[in-house]
């Protein structure tokens, strides 16, 4: 890693030569460089809003998670519903068959 950024450095101050794959990498994607002069300049200020949206899509992601679980529960006891009424009507129906067959 420090070989890379080492090679990146001489191409941002230009004396790697011209049109070398590594100059062109770095031409392409210039906007590296520049990044990290922002951050730097950012100061603590930076890192406290850089960790204060890290909470929130923390926050974000842990809500998303509950709705996901609670919507996973619903449907839990829906299908259970659903299958407790399935077999309530399955012994109404051999019951009544039950009963049917006495009359025969």
């Amino acid at each position: 890693m420090g070989g890379f950024l080492y090679l990146w450095s001489k191409v941002l101050k230009g004396e790697m030569p011209e049109g070398s794959g590594l100059a062109k990498l770095v031409e392409a994607h210039g906007k590296f460089g520049v990044s990290i002069k922002v951050q730097k300049a950012a100061g603590v200020g930076g890192a406290k809003g850089f960790f204060e949206s890290k909470m929130n899509e923390d926050a974000d992601k842990e809500k998303y998670q509950q709705e996901i679980q609670e919507q996973q529960r619903l449907d839990y006891e829906r299908k259970r519903q659903e299958k407790a009424e399935k077999e309530k009507e399955e012994e109404r129906k051999a019951a009544f068959k039950a009963r049917a067959g006495a009359f025969e």
